[in-house]
């Protein structure tokens, strides 16, 4: 799932240059924090090294560092184990750092106020969607109950990233928006391929040019051979049982085929797997199909989780990881990940899941 995952690296801050910018201030407000504690602010991740150490009095702290240009940056209470991210972003930026980092915050600047915005999002769905996850795993919870509490699981997440595409339309002027596309994928489902376009064309020339914006756009334009309306190209991997299988020669058997990129180490796959069986045991005598093309790289694990999970259409994996040629052909770079595609192999649909894909499959196949 892309969006968590952005919200994640961003969270903790992997994406950083240096300190020496030039113009701005932090007024900070260190809740919880003693006296004489320290707070740094730093740049690489893994070291942890400081750029600055500041101390706290009387749960404030203030900072003034130059912001020729807009960066990430790192607030981190190393004591308290809590840390905020914020853009060095010219102006005043407010930031609160708590011992509950749920009341951890930023804004003052445009970006900063935009990214807290994304971040109250993400906590509110996070609480949400654990909430929904626990349902999930009660023993005593009917199949109805389950598949309904993962349909709501689903409904939350696409409502989360409809606000990501929002915010990042608000702020495709600024920094914000560019961290949001540069770390956005061609096959991410929160932004197709034609979103991505858009708004890479309504921003500053400047981001255009930087080197991440470059290799989007590249990288989309290669995207273009599998978009929807072309066919597949088609191509042969092994089989769990040592076999090969020729991908086309499933496609042509059925009205329409879902090819299910998954692995056996990727939780929402197998959370997805349910669905995708009743899904077929609805429609396969209607003339649907699934292939399953697997990112694994161990084949024990592999076999083991088709067995697990009760698979019971095509499997195929040359167990490249993400290296697998079926993913490169694809630009799989999250997962799951489906592919819908015709008797010919016209790619009909992609990146749709749950409720979507069920609508999807129901209006050509009833």
């Amino acid at each position: 799932m892309k969006i968590r995952s952005l919200i994640l690296t961003a969270a903790t801050a992997l994406f950083f240059t240096a300190c020496q910018q030039d113009g701005y201030k932090i007024n900070g407000t260190a809740e919880g924090f003693a006296d004489g504690d320290t707070i740094i602010i730093t740049t690489d991740i893994e070291s942890m090294t400081p750029c600055d150490t500041i101390l706290v009095k009387n749960e404030h702290f203030t900072f003034s560092g130059p912001a020729d240009s807009v960066q990430l940056a790192l607030i981190v209470g190393l004591k308290q184990g809590t840390s905020v991210m914020f853009f060095t972003e010219k102006g005043t930026i407010d930031v609160t750092i708590s011992v509950d980092p749920f009341k951890n915050h930023v804004g003052g600047t445009k970006a900063n106020d935009g990214w807290q915005k994304i971040t109250e999002m993400s906590n509110e769905y996070g609480q949400r969607a654990q909430a929904q996850v626990e349902i999930l795993y009660r023993d005593s919870l009917s199949e109805e109950d389950r598949q309904a509490a993962f349909t709501e699981l689903q409904k939350m997440e696409s409502e989360l990233q409809q606000k990501l595409v929002e915010q990042t339309e608000l702020n495709i002027d600024n920094e914000l928006g560019y961290f949001i596309i540069a770390n956005m994928s061609t096959n991410d489902e929160t932004f197709t391929p034609e979103k991505l376009k858009e708004l890479i064309g309504r921003m500053p020339e400047s981001f255009r040019k930087r080197q991440a914006i470059v290799k989007l756009e590249e990288e989309l334009a290669k995207s273009e051979t599998t978009a929807v309306g072309n066919t597949i190209t088609d191509f042969t991997l092994p089989t769990p049982d040592g076999t090969v299988l020729n991908v086309m020669s499933e496609v042509n058997k059925y009205k329409i085929t879902v090819l299910d990129f998954w692995a056996s180490w990727c939780g929402p796959c197998r959370q997805e797997m349910p669905f995708m069986k009743e899904l077929y045991a609805k429609y396969h005598e209607k003339g649907l199909g699934i292939v399953g093309i697997s990112l694994d790289d161990d084949r024990d694990a592999w076999t083991k989780a088709i067995a697990e999970l009760g698979i019971t259409w095509p499997q195929m994996s040359d167990l490249k990881g993400w290296q697998s040629e079926a993913g490169q052909l694809f630009q799989v770079n999250s997962i799951p990940f489906m592919v819908v595609v015709d008797e010919n192999g016209k790619i009909l649909a992609k990146g749709l899941r749950g409720e979507k894909l069920s609508e999807f499959v129901s209006q050509k196949l009833n």
